[in-house]
């Protein structure tokens, strides 16, 4: 999160994203500099092992109106690849659309994360293949806007960008025989 952000701040939004699952952040060493130029990660623990266990699977916390990603302390880089497996693009969405609104108009589809790569594109992140697939099925129309997504780096030719193109099949021609006729006999 920005460095501005005063831990009073922090704590209050953590708070009201957590929705009153009681936790504190460490007095001394609670935070460290991202690797994000003007960023810090802060850290903050759970105390009630059932608590643990419903935020681990909440992917992002959303605070002063941004979205940023959360994940448990103890993951390795391998997990946070593993997070980052089924990535959809979404293009159609303004530059003023808050990442909150995007989380909000994709809500059906179950988006776990999302962070905007360019002023036309944001990237959102899902748990599992099905709702990938489900979320870039259609195009999705909220108010006057048209948002269509696409597999990112998914080895699928449905969602590829190239038209998939065939020769035609060209059939053999069969030539009829001389057929015998009959003549039909009246009895």
């Amino acid at each position: 999160m920005p460095n501005e952000l005063s831990e009073d701040m922090i704590k209050e939004d953590i708070r009201t994203s957590l929705r009153g699952i009681q936790f504190y952040i460490r007095a001394m060493g609670g935070t460290k500099d991202s690797n994000k130029n003007g960023h810090k990660t802060v850290f903050f623990t759970v105390k009630d092992p059932a608590d643990c266990h419903i935020i681990k699977n909440q992917w992002c916390i959303a605070l002063q109106d941004s979205v940023y990603r959360m994940c448990p302390a103890y993951f390795s880089n391998q997990d946070l690849k593993e997070r980052k497996k089924y990535q959809a693009e979404f293009s159609g969405f303004d530059a003023f659309h808050s990442m909150i609104k995007i989380l909000e108009v994709l809500s059906m589809h179950n988006p776990k994360n999302a962070y905007r790569q360019s002023n036309t594109k944001v990237i959102v992140e899902y748990e599992q293949e099905a709702e990938l697939f489900n979320a870039c099925e259609h195009a999705i129309y909220f108010s006057s806007y048209k948002v269509v997504g696409t597999p990112r780096d998914y080895p699928c030719w449905i969602y590829s960008k190239k038209l998939l193109v065939k020769l035609p099949v060209i059939l053999p021609t069969h030539h009829e025989l001389n057929k015998k006729t009959t003549p039909d006999h009246d009895i």
